[in-house]
């Protein structure tokens, strides 16, 4: 309608136009177009201003300023709200962009803190490992040193008893020899047979432990030859019959083939054999097996050493080839940690293995793997006239394993057990002292434990390195004991340190001898400790005595036992019979026993101290009640006969009860 309006405006029709702005205004009007409005009453006022209504035209104009005011401050609220919702919008988005930023930046933040942390974290387990593997490194290298260390004492330990055990001998016979103390025919040559034995096996150790050392050098350089191997190794197993024969040991030698044509080193293989087979009859008891069989497999012999021993610990299995090592576990010899190491090097050098199997109690099965051939060479063959020669020195001499003859036994004389590993040592002990003591021999702790408590002996003489229960802990048991605890001992060994002696002595020792030792110092020991326990059997005699109240400086197992004794003793006087059998069993040992102890320690048969006990016992009953009667005195004491009572009062005390009370009153 506007526009129609300003068409007829502009045409000069005045009457229309204004027609057309009513509706024009109506219409604005309803819809609320300000700005139409503004555009009707200025099309208006122009109408009115062209008519010459001045009074219209200005009315027109007023309002149409009006509406162009409205509608120029709406356009202008319009463009305020839209720069404020430009500017909240641009508001948010800044403040999401900086929340995303701060949230961009936190989880970088986060990130870089778990990374960090996770460094950290790795970077602390990794120092961790470090400093815990250093440390396993650093024990680990502790307990290698602290094993090497130990390996390295028990074998100069070891070696020293090895070695010092044959100077006994050697030294000890030949200054009988040289002082012509051994006259007889027959003991000068037992006591050459001794000193050679010795003596080879003194040279054996230094020869195995200098080829140790020259095995992979270039001195002595090994002289190969071809020939029969199965003749060789029979040739070296019949030098260990006699050895076996003695011990009761079967020892037999099997080849799957008469004849195996092979390089070898005679030398090497002799000591190879001489070490097995005398490992195999160290450790084989009597009655036992040891076979020896041989067999060709392609380029190499297998020969198996197998033995029906007592077998090597699971502990040890692993180091038996190292140098210098003895088994711990090891209960029946001491060894030198020489032998297998020595025929491992061998082995290795002759380009061949060597493998164990073991089981303890059953025994042991060494198997050597040889090649055939060594190299291309063409070696010298070998004979069995090379060897012939020099056959009868190839025979062990060995220790024998039976034990001296003990002395005839004598009352008159004082016992003596003398405990070594070696027959030899126990021979020239013995040959020292038996003519004027009772000798009895073991071998081992454990034999000679059981026979100090079945004999109670003077004195005990003992080696410290033995098989089984060593010097320290037979000490220990014999103090121990109620029925040996009084027995003196001297310790004869081949340890010679401080320690070893402060060991000993804490364990129950008097004395100490070092081998090889001096045979009139071990005299003049003997007889000096049996002069002092002569004159304590005085000392401990006190014991029996009820009335002494001086405290008595005596050991308190002695003393502990005599105060059991009393006490079973009185416990049977309670019932009326005196059994001296039932008296020994309550102290857990036989008649024998008991009657030794006490004859050993206070000079008195047990019957005799049991008398003296119930004796002692009626003096203090006739002294402390005088109207007692002496007939109830006597059942008190064990006595049913009253005539035996009073005899055996005046056989004592040289007065009969009547007459002791009439003393007193």
């Amino acid at each position: 309608c506007l526009g129609i309006a300003r068409v007829n405006a502009k045409m000069g029709y005045g009457h229309n136009a204004r027609k057309y702005l009513t509706e024009a205004r109506i219409t604005a009007q309803s819809v609320k177009s300000w700005e139409r409005l503004a555009e009707a009453y200025e099309l208006s006022y122009l109408l009115s201003k062209s008519k010459g209504d001045h009074q219209e035209a200005l009315v027109n104009y007023q309002l149409h300023r009006a509406y162009r005011d409205s509608v120029i401050n709406e356009q202008n609220y319009n463009h305020l709200q839209n720069i404020v919702v430009k500017y909240e919008q641009r508001k948010r988005e800044y403040e999401l962009a900086a929340a995303n930023e701060r949230y961009e930046q936190e989880r970088r933040n986060k990130i870089i803190i778990a990374l960090f942390s996770a460094g950290v974290i790795v970077l602390s387990l990794a120092a961790l490992f470090l400093l815990l593997y250093a440390l396993r490194q650093k024990t680990r290298g502790r307990n290698i040193l602290r094993k090497s260390e130990k390996m390295r004492t028990n074998f100069f330990t070891n070696i020293t008893h090895e070695f010092r055990t044959p100077l006994t001998v050697i030294l000890g016979f030949g200054r009988q020899l040289e002082t012509g103390e051994l006259k007889k025919t027959e003991e000068i040559e037992k006591a050459g047979e001794m000193i050679t034995r010795q003596g080879s096996s003194l040279l054996q150790l230094i020869n195995q432990l200098l080829d140790i050392s020259r095995i992979h050098s270039s001195i002595g350089k090994a002289e190969w030859c071809t020939g029969n191997i199965v003749v060789f190794l029979r040739m070296v197993v019949e030098t260990f019959e006699e050895q076996a024969n003695a011990q009761n040991i079967e020892l037999r030698f099997v080849a799957s083939e008469t004849k195996v044509i092979m390089d070898f080193v005679p030398d090497y293989i002799k000591k190879i054999m001489h070490n097995m087979l005398s490992n195999a009859l160290k450790y084989t008891p009597d009655g036992g097996r040891v076979h020896i069989s041989t067999q060709q497999e392609k380029n190499t012999i297998v020969i198996h050493v197998a033995d029906t021993g007592t077998g090597i610990s699971p502990d040890d299995l692993p180091h038996i080839f190292k140098p210098f090592y003895s088994g711990e576990n090891s209960q029946l010899e001491i060894s030198s940690g020489v032998g297998l190491s020595l025929v491992n090097q061998i082995v290795e050098a002759m380009n061949g293995s060597i493998k164990v199997r073991s089981s303890l109690g059953k025994g042991s099965i060494f198997t050597l793997t040889l090649p055939l051939r060594h190299g291309s060479e063409k070696w010298p063959v070998w004979t069995l006239s090379k060897t012939a020669t020099n056959y009868e020195k190839w025979y062990v001499r060995f220790n024998p394993k039976k034990l001296p003859e003990p002395s005839e036994m004598s009352d008159e004389k004082e016992t003596i057990l003398i405990v070594e590993d070696n027959p030899d040592v126990l021979f020239y002990i013995g040959n020292l002292l038996d003519e004027k003591y009772n000798l009895l021999f073991s071998k081992d702790g454990s034999d000679a434990f059981s026979k100090a408590e079945d004999v109670i002996p003077d004195l005990i003489i003992t080696d410290l390195m033995m098989p089984g229960i060593d010097g320290y802990e037979l000490c220990r048991r014999v103090r121990a004991s109620e029925l040996t605890s009084h027995v003196p001992i001297i310790v004869v060994t081949a340890k010679s340190s401080e320690e070893d002696r402060i060991m000993g002595i804490e364990a129950g020792a008097d004395a100490f001898l070092q081998k090889p030792f001096n045979a009139q110092l071990l005299n003049k020991l003997t007889e000096k400790l049996l002069k002092m326990r002569r004159s304590l059997r005085e000392k401990y005699s006190q014991v029996i005595d009820i009335d002494n109240e001086t405290e008595l400086d005596i050991p308190s197992t002695d003393r502990n036992f005599y105060n059991k004794l009393t006490d079973v003793i009185y416990a049977q006087m309670k019932k009326g019979e005196i059994d001296l059998d039932e008296i020994a069993s309550k102290m857990t040992m036989s008649r024998s026993q008991l009657n030794r102890k006490t004859q050993a320690t206070i000079g008195l048969p047990a019957s005799k101290y049991v008398l003296q006990v119930r004796m002692s016992l009626a003096k203090r009953l006739l002294d402390a009640d005088v109207s007692m009667p002496i007939g109830e005195i006597a059942l008190m004491c064990g006595f049913t006969d009253m005539g035996y009572f009073s005899r055996t009062f005046k056989q004592l005390f040289s007065m009969t009860p009547s007459q002791y009370r009439k003393r007193v009153l």
